[in-house]
């Protein structure tokens, strides 16, 4: 048996767009396959890799204090959720042959001890679900659904016959809100960078109006117009998902009627800028005041103790056919950095998966 294994490393803490070249991909790690475990060990192989916006923010050499995550190390994996393979066990939870998900480094074989206090960040998946292609628990399953259910639902609480907006529409999280948004009553717009030849996609989910924010020239109020207009006959929105932050907040912002409720979920139009501090200050608070708007951001780790919650109304909504899961796949571990460079450019649709 082979004596190596696969393995990216982080090589360079990028300054603004992620570049290929931060990262570094190898297959000659050292692994033996044969070696015994300590209590509590698992040897995995990985089979599907999660690349999210929120990695971004931990790839900063000097990261914004009370940041919810630490800083990934350089010479060293990162670590994103994954789909991985149970090889060999010495715990008493996770036996030979499970599949699991939850947070591994981006090495394909590896060797992890959880401890018992840890076993709760691991799920394993259930042989008897159904037809569920397991890639979609690191999707409408996992983190990115489990987002898309408590972020909009808990804090945007939408009545029928609201009217929705969400950005980063044709994203992993976007493209689930829009359809939740659907299944209870409402009119969705959708804010994405997709050209209007490639949005047929984002119609087949459901969504009523589609609105590409690159035709508005990073101007708020001709979005805001343009947003006001698709809200038809309503005077303005109900709700507001954010993914992106930036314009794109502002209009949907100016946007609002009163009551109104927006989850700030991403800030993807400054995840590659290296200043955040730079733009601080809400400059539309005479509207969360005036209009007695409710803005509330979110981690979705603050929900975890509902996570049963989510995945069974996610599974069931999954399996009735209510929600349909848009993914873009890529090949291989040394591959990913093309992957996390598409995250930003809008060059995909749903979930980035790589398949292992």
């Amino acid at each position: 048996m082979s004596t190596t294994t696969q393995a990216l490393i982080f090589t360079n803490y990028p300054e603004g767009m992620i570049k290929e070249t931060d990262f570094e991909y190898t297959d000659q790690v050292p692994f033996n396959f044969d070696q015994s475990l300590d209590q509590d060990q698992i040897m995995v192989q990985l089979l599907h890799i999660s690349v999210d916006p929120y990695l971004r923010g931990r790839m900063r050499k000097n990261a914004m204090a009370k940041h919810y995550a630490a800083t990934f190390q350089t010479g060293k994996p990162i670590s994103s959720g994954c789909v991985a393979k149970v090889l060999k066990s010495n715990h008493s939870v996770f036996k030979e042959g499970d599949v699991l998900v939850g947070h591994f480094e981006w090495q394909l074989h590896q060797i992890v001890k959880i401890d018992q206090d840890q076993v709760k960040n691991y799920q394993k998946v259930d042989p008897n679900i159904g037809k569920i292609p397991l890639s979609y628990y690191l999707g409408a399953l996992g983190m990115p659904g489990m987002t898309s259910y408590f972020g909009f639902l808990d804090i945007c609480q939408p009545k029928e016959g609201d009217v929705v907006v969400v950005s980063a529409a044709s994203g992993a999280v976007g493209s689930l809100v829009g359809q939740i948004a659907k299944i209870h009553g409402c009119k969705v717009i959708g804010i994405t960078g997709q050209p209007a030849e490639n949005q047929q996609e984002l119609k087949d989910l459901g969504f009523d109006v589609i609105l590409n924010y690159k035709d508005y020239n990073n101007d708020p109020i001709a979005l805001k117009d343009a947003i006001e207009k698709a809200a038809e006959p309503k005077t303005g929105i109900d709700c507001y998902f954010d993914n992106v932050g930036g314009f794109v907040l502002d209009a949907a912002t100016l946007a609002m009627n009163r009551y109104g409720r927006i989850s700030c979920c991403g800030s993807i139009s400054d995840y590659n800028i290296e200043d955040r501090m730079s733009n601080l200050g809400p400059r539309l608070n005479y509207l969360y005041i005036t209009r007695e708007l409710s803005v509330k951001g979110f981690i979705v780790s603050s929900f975890y103790n509902r996570l049963d919650e989510g995945v069974k109304k996610m599974t069931q909504w999954v399996n009735e056919g209510k929600l349909k899961v848009l993914e873009s796949k890529v090949q291989g571990l040394e591959n990913v950095p093309k992957a996390l460079i598409k995250l930003f450019t809008g060059d995909k649709f749903g979930k980035m998966i790589i398949d292992l």
